[in-house]
């Protein structure tokens, strides 16, 4: 009776170590049973934390170096127009500030993305109601009406909410 209660803690970790390997990053192994398990369990948990946050990590580097090429590719395509003599300076001057405030913008986010994790900031997060929240779709309405485009926000569920930092965003956000 007590091996048969210790391999059955012992499989709830395995199990867990098993869907975690297999790409499961919430997966985590229930802390009960006799207290060398629940250790063991409780250490499998706080690896698998860091293998989430680990993961968050490589997933933002990726997205931020995507979204850093475009502005860099557009400066790069008017420098080279400028340089070979197709258009004068100022026709690009107003769009060349515009991509320096654009990767301005991101360099900022990214430097206080750094300070929330190494703990020198915190970000003020909570549940948003998607449906009433005039945050998100006013600046999309906004910039669809600028570009000849009506945009309609509908959402299935009534109910949705989103965990975001509303304090963060803003019509002039280069991140939406």
């Amino acid at each position: 009776m007590v091996a048969r209660s210790i391999t059955t803690h012992l499989e709830r970790v395995r199990a867990a170590s098993v869907r975690l390997a297999g790409g499961e990053l919430g997966e985590r192994a229930p802390e009960g049973g006799p207290s060398e398990i629940a250790e063991l369990a409780s250490s499998f948990n706080s690896m698998a934390s860091i293998s989430k946050r680990s993961s968050i990590r490589r997933q933002l580097v990726a997205w931020a170096s995507h979204d850093l090429r475009a502005p860099i590719t557009s400066l790069r395509a008017m420098l080279e127009a400028i340089e070979d003599g197709v258009v004068e300076p100022t026709h690009y001057l107003g769009a060349l500030q515009s991509q320096v405030r654009l990767l301005a913008a991101m360099v900022d986010d990214l430097f206080e993305l750094a300070c929330i994790d190494a703990g020198a900031t915190a970000l003020e997060v909570e549940d948003v109601d998607m449906v009433a929240c005039s945050l998100v779709h006013a600046p999309l309405r906004a910039r669809g009406r600028r570009q000849g485009v009506r945009i309609i926000p509908v959402l299935r569920d009534r109910l949705a909410t989103a965990r975001c930092a509303p304090t963060r965003w803003s019509a002039s956000s280069p991140t939406w």
